[in-house]
C-alpha cells in the first residue's frame, strides 16, 4: 500500500512556514524601541551590551537551520542549500540592521550584522561536519 502525499506536503509547508515564521520574530524582535521603561528593553538589557551583541550568533544560526530544514524538506539537503541559507540568512540580517536604524533608540551596527553573518556560517559550518562521512575509502 502506497503512503499518501499528503503528510510530507505539509511537512515540507511546515518547515519553511516555521523559518518565515521566525524571521518575522527576529523582525518583531527588532522592531522594539530602545526604551528602558518597555518591560521587555529591561529583560533584555540585563545582559551587558557586549554579551548582548553575541545574541545575534545563535539567532541567525537558527533561522540558517530552519532554513536549511524547509529546503531539504523539499529535496535532499546538498551543500547548496547551506550556501542558499548562509545568503539568505546574512542577507536578511543586513536587512534588519537597516531597518534597525529607523526605530526609535536603535542604529545600524556593522558588528551586528557581522555576527549574524558569523551565526549563518557557523551554522552550516557544523552541519557540513556533523554529517556522516562514508567509511569505504578507494585504494
Amino acid at each position: 500500500m502506497a503512503r499518501s502525499p499528503e503528510p510530507a506536503r505539509a511537512w515540507r509547508a511546515g518547515w519553511t512556514v516555521l523559518a518565515l515564521a521566525y524571521m518575522g520574530g527576529l523582525f518583531a524582535l527588532s522592531s522594539i524601541p530602545d526604551d528602558t521603561q518597555d518591560v521587555l528593553g529591561r529583560r533584555m538589557m540585563l545582559l551587558e551590551p557586549r554579551w548582548h551583541n553575541l545574541l545575534h550568533i545563535p539567532a541567525y544560526a537558527g533561522l540558517t537551520f530552519l532554513l536549511v530544514r524547509a529546503m531539504s524538506a523539499w529535496s535532499s539537503t546538498t551543500r547548496r542549500h547551506l550556501v542558499i541559507a548562509v545568503i539568505v540568512a546574512s542577507v536578511y540580517g543586513a536587512l534588519d540592521e537597516v531597518h534597525q536604524y529607523y526605530v526609535p533608540g536603535r542604529f545600524f551596527s556593522l558588528i551586528d550584522m557581522t555576527l549574524n553573518a558569523a551565526g549563518a556560517v557557523l551554522l552550516a559550518t557544523c552541519h557540513n561536519y556533523a554529517k556522516p562521512r562514508s567509511t569505504t575509502e578507494t585504494h
